[in-house]
């Protein structure tokens, strides 16, 4: 993956015609493209061949990808991401987040797992579809932000592809869900959460979803217990939810959030700097 990468409207439309139908998900045996237009979405860089590496390339490969990418560059993509609804550029704030203290580590067995209890990542060489995470990337600014896979493949992109150009009107909306946030009931969860910004941006309840689980790994709507990424690393044996859910399905750290909790003001300004009013 060298090549510099552009929007291309009928490489995108393959990607989700491979994926996904009006129903929702398309079934693992129904995802196939015909091969010239595979060929093609692949040359523009929207899908790929799977890929295989042990754990120690993998971690290998996501740390050499978050040395191409400064914060300064992922929050400016995601605040210019609000506006212009390109949700790719979006998801790169998350995934900077998750290995920016990603070092290289030993395999140790998660038991019961069979993956790293550090990061998550299986010890065997298998091969990843590594299309699928593309899709994710592209539909909803991306799902799997914990995993280093993931953050390889979205800052490896990322690097080399256009990005949105903040304008005033994207600082306001960044301000105006900082701002839900800081004035949300003290028994608000994620959800009310997720329905209070409804209004400050064209967006999907599942976009959404996204965009609050990137600002809590950002540690922004992070908590004391279940501090983002940003500034440590946390196992993936650490990251587990409560015993008891409640139907809580938010990712790590965002399932922690309440509304007492309210905004973590100096990683905000870490992040975003001048933009926080």
């Amino acid at each position: 993956m060298a090549e510099p990468i552009s929007e291309d409207a009928r490489a995108r439309t393959i990607l989700f015609n491979t994926f996904w139908t009006s129903a929702g998900w398309k079934r693992e045996r129904d995802r196939t493209a015909d091969p010239a237009d595979l060929a093609y979405a692949q040359a523009a860089g929207y899908m790929y061949e799977p890929l295989g590496g042990t754990h120690d390339e993998w971690v290998a490969r996501a740390c050499a990808a978050a040395d191409r990418v400064t914060l300064a560059e992922a929050a400016s993509a995601f605040v210019g991401s609000l506006g212009s609804r390109q949700l790719a550029a979006r998801s790169a704030l998350g995934s900077i987040a998750t290995v920016r203290h990603l070092a290289p580590h030993a395999f140790a067995l998660w038991p019961g797992a069979a993956a790293c209890g550090g990061c998550g990542l299986y010890g065997t060489d298998r091969p990843e579809d590594l299309s699928v995470l593309s899709f994710e990337r592209h539909k909803w600014g991306g799902v799997r932000h914990g995993s280093p896979i993931y953050a390889w493949l979205d800052l490896d992109v990322f690097a080399r592809s256009a990005r949105p150009v903040e304008t005033a009107r994207d600082v306001d909306i960044l301000n105006r869900v900082l701002d839900t946030a800081r004035g949300a009931s003290p028994d608000a969860r994620p959800a009310d959460l997720e329905r209070a910004i409804a209004p400050l941006l064209l967006s999907t309840k599942d976009e959404r979803r996204v965009l609050l689980e990137v600002l809590a790994l950002a540690g922004i709507l992070a908590t004391p217990d279940c501090p983002g990424l940003l500034e440590t690393w946390v196992p993936i044996t650490e990251r587990q939810p409560p015993s008891k859910p409640s139907k809580n399905d938010w990712a790590y750290p965002m399932f922690s959030w309440r509304g007492f909790s309210g905004v973590n003001e100096a990683a905000a300004r870490e992040v975003f700097g001048d933009r926080i009013r």
